[in-house]
């Protein structure tokens, strides 16, 4: 019983990687490209200090929480401003998908034999 109980969140797992994976590719692919395209021709730019694409949950994050969209990071109140409703939906699904990947790892821990 153990082991197919392993099974099933280790199956459970692999399909939340994916849905991050792909959840990233498309919050990447659509909404940073966007942004980034946005904030260029208003002046601001994209932030000089990324170079492997970290301002992308900080961009999602920025979205979803007014509160987070002040953070001296990014230039939130114009990310904020740029964003179109299909941002919003692929950043929390960028989020949420992050979270239960996060839970699903924690869950399947302990059963993990050494």
């Amino acid at each position: 019983m153990p082991s197919e109980l392993f099974s099933n969140l280790l199956l459970v797992v692999i399909v939340l990687i994916f849905n991050f994976l792909a959840a990233t590719m498309w919050f990447a692919r659509v909404s940073v490209k966007h942004i980034d395209r946005q904030l260029a021709l208003s002046g601001v730019g994209k932030p000089v200090w990324d170079g492997i694409g970290i301002r992308i949950s900080i961009y999602a994050l920025a979205i979803l929480s007014e509160w987070f969209a002040k953070t001296p990071l990014i230039a939130g109140a114009e990310v904020r401003a740029i964003a179109r409703r299909k941002d919003y939906y692929l950043a929390l699904w960028f989020e949420l998908s992050f979270l239960l990947f996060l839970v699903a790892v924690f869950v399947i821990y302990p059963f993990i034999r050494d």
